[in-house]
Parts: C-alpha cells; structure tokens; sequence
C-alpha cells in the first residue's frame, strides 16, 4: 500500500509543475516583450524564435533562445525558475555579446563614410527582398553547418543547402566579401565586376 501511495504522491507532484515547452513558450514571449518594447532593445528588431528548456533541479531550469538579428541566429543562454505560476529568466550579459558588436558596427558606420574614398560613398541601392531571404537562409544553415561534427547527416545536409544558396546569391550578384578583404569584415555584398 505504501509503495503505491508513493507513486501516486510522485505522479501528482509531476502533473503540478508545468512542462518543459510551456515554460519556454512563456519565456519565449517574454524575451519577445521585452526586446520589442524596451527602448534600449527596439532598434535592434530582435526576433526570438523558440526557446528549448531543460529541467536542472527542483525549480531551477536551463534554456537556450534562438534569437534573430538581421537575418543572422544566435544562439542565447539562460537560467530560468519557476514555482508553477510565475516564471523568471536571467540571461547573463556575456551570452549578449552579438548585441554590443551590433551596437558598435552601428556607432561605426558614420565613420566608416567619412574615411572611405568619395566613390565608395555612393548611396547604396536597397537590397532585394528575395536577396534578403536567401541571405537570412545563408546565416541559418550555415549556423547549423558549421555548428555539427563533420560526419553529422543534418550538418551535412546543411552544408549542402548552404552551398545551394551561395550559388543562387551568386547568380543574382551577390558575394560574400571583397577580394583581399579580412574574414571579420565580410558581409554579402553586390560583386565587383
């Protein structure tokens, strides 16, 4: 009797904390609050994807966010609690490091023009919205490519995908980075002729 009164006390404490996917969903769209609202945040227009929560101990759990910035994943760290009712994430700075080279690219960018030659200041033509797309679908698989072990099928594939996207980014115009340019400056832009 008492082994079974035991498991029905287990079975009971489980169904009262809530799952996994629902603590992540609520975090979900409390980061998306938070970064569409606060006036530091806005500018950025961070788009949180999902966000996948393990269960560490007693109240504490694990998350990790996919969280898009201009067409680019990041993946965010984070500690989350909850008693049931409420939920509180904290995300430490440091797993925010995207933002401040974001902010610094931004804050760079006048100065950028001022040294650059005059002919290089030309006002740049909008970037077409199906070049937008295959450049967001760049970042994304190339994130999961490079992100797995080399013999790994679904990094595999990713990588194959990538290579796909290159090449019609490529047939419409579009490199990634000049000749002779460092790895870190590189963006997608429309190729030399």
């Amino acid at each position: 009797m008492k082994f079974w009164s035991t498991i029905a006390l287990a079975l009971a404490l489980l169904g009262c904390s809530p799952s996994t996917e629902s603590i992540g969903e609520t975090v979900k769209s409390l980061m998306q609050k938070k970064f569409s609202e606060s006036d530091e945040l806005k500018n950025y227009k961070l788009e949180v994807v999902k966000v996948d929560v393990i269960h560490e101990s007693g109240n504490k759990y694990r998350g990790m966010a996919k969280v898009m910035l201009n067409g680019a994943p990041h993946d965010v760290g984070m500690s989350i609690l909850s008693d049931g009712d409420k939920i509180m994430y904290e995300i430490p700075p440091e797993n925010l490091g995207f933002l401040v080279q974001e902010a610094m690219k931004q804050a760079l960018a006048p100065l950028r023009n001022l040294m650059s030659p005059p002919s290089s200041r030309a006002s740049k033509e909008p970037v077409p919205e199906k070049v937008q797309n295959l450049i967001g679908d760049y970042s994304t698989l190339n994130e999961d490519c490079r992100g797995r072990p080399g013999d790994d099928p679904v990094g595999m594939k990713a990588c194959d995908l990538r290579n796909e996207v290159v090449t019609e980014l490529r047939s419409l115009g579009w490199c990634y980075g000049k000749p002779g340019q460092v790895e870190s400056d590189k963006d997608w832009v429309q190729c030399s002729s």
